[in-house]
């Protein structure tokens, strides 16, 4: 039986670490940090998707392009 972990994680520079507000970890697949900017506030959303098979792809694409 093989064991699968799900997570994501963040890396952030050292010269940068100062400048983080907040680390949020939404789920399984999706967090997202908050880094203080001079005039605004930067916000870069993590999300891992699932591997989905070809065919399951195709049907999804088809399906949006109508």
């Amino acid at each position: 039986m093989k064991n699968h972990e799900l997570g994501t994680g963040i890396f952030v520079h050292h010269r940068i670490v100062s400048a983080v507000k907040r680390v949020e970890i939404v789920s399984d697949r999706m967090s997202y940090i908050v880094l203080r900017g001079r005039w605004y506030n930067i916000i870069v959303l993590n999300v891992c998707m699932h591997q989905v098979r070809r065919k399951v792809m195709i049907q999804k694409i088809a399906f949006m392009r109508n």
